[in-house]
């Protein structure tokens, strides 16, 4: 496959005695898409293929063609370990990216707290409100239109063991990422130009239904646990993607004013929704926050 080479593909299986067999015999990783197998590790959050990657002389600081770095994938993904070890490796957190996204720009955004003391730890402050320093500030976004989402291109080199289903679970989690998301954004940004705020709450442009961006919380992570997706077609998906991100099923979704939502179409972008624990009849206002 193009980019790829046969040590990354014995990385990415897991098959360790054929990897030392065939570092020993001479194969390395530079031929291949540098860049592509470390965003690939981190975006399947491992850290051993990561650590594979530095044992067989990789590099995980390489950014791609976008700008991408396994850096700004580790971020979205929500992944404290594999920030620091490719910090500790050299990655750079406040490397933008094509839009202009920095490591420490997507921590902010994304509320990942532990995330923002590493940074903080060294020297990486995040956003800054006022002054000559504004710039720093991550840029807005427009959604894009639901029909130009499976355009995507799969951050995954597809080995031919993989299904159409798998291949399909893959792009489904690329665009639910917040690097996905902003990609897609971006995009639709570059089409269409800035959007009104009645368009963005309503979910139209020009009677045309968009995409709306929704941030989903399960009650026992609070807000800073929240994640960013694309609001699904119904509510039975909804309740399935917050089983997938929080690991518990949930039979109630409510606003941050603790009303219950029971029609998808009632839900603007940009809304926080709380998934309530299957049995819990009860929500206090701490449970919710102050949003």
């Amino acid at each position: 496959l193009d980019g790829s080479v046969p040590l990354w593909e014995s990385i990415v299986s897991g098959h360790d005695a054929v990897s030392k067999l065939l570092f020993e015999n001479g194969a390395n990783l530079q031929p291949g898409d540098m860049a592509n197998f470390a965003c690939v590790a981190a975006e399947r959050s491992s850290i051993q293929m990561l650590k594979d990657i530095v044992h067989y002389g990789g590099d995980v600081t390489i950014a791609r063609s976008n700008g991408t770095t396994a850096l700004h994938v580790a971020v979205c993904e929500g992944n404290v370990d594999a920030v620091k070890f490719l910090v500790d490796h050299g990655a750079d957190i406040k490397k933008p990216d094509q839009q202009g996204w920095t490591p420490v720009a997507l921590a902010e955004q994304q509320c990942h707290e532990e995330i923002k003391a590493v940074f903080s730890s060294m020297g990486g402050s995040c956003l800054t409100k006022t002054g000559s320093d504004s710039h720093l500030l991550a840029p807005k976004l427009a959604p894009p239109t639901l029909k130009n989402a499976s355009s995507m291109p799969n951050p995954l080199f597809l080995r031919p063991s993989f299904t159409v289903d798998q291949h399909r679970r893959e792009s489904d989690n690329f665009r639910n990422s917040l690097f996905g998301i902003l990609s897609l954004a971006h995009d639709f940004g570059k089409r269409v130009g800035p959007m009104s705020l009645e368009d963005q709450k309503n979910g139209t442009i020009g009677g045309e239904v968009i995409a709306k961006r929704v941030t989903i919380h399960g009650l026992q992570t609070g807000h800073n646990g929240g994640k960013l997706i694309w609001l699904p077609g119904t509510m039975e998906e909804l309740l399935h993607i917050g089983a997938e991100k929080f690991g518990f099923l949930s039979t109630r979704v409510l606003t941050v004013d603790k009303a219950d939502i029971d029609d998808i179409s009632l839900i603007r972008d940009g809304d926080h929704l709380f998934l309530v624990e299957d049995g819990k009849s009860t929500v206090s206002k701490e449970e919710t926050g102050e949003l």
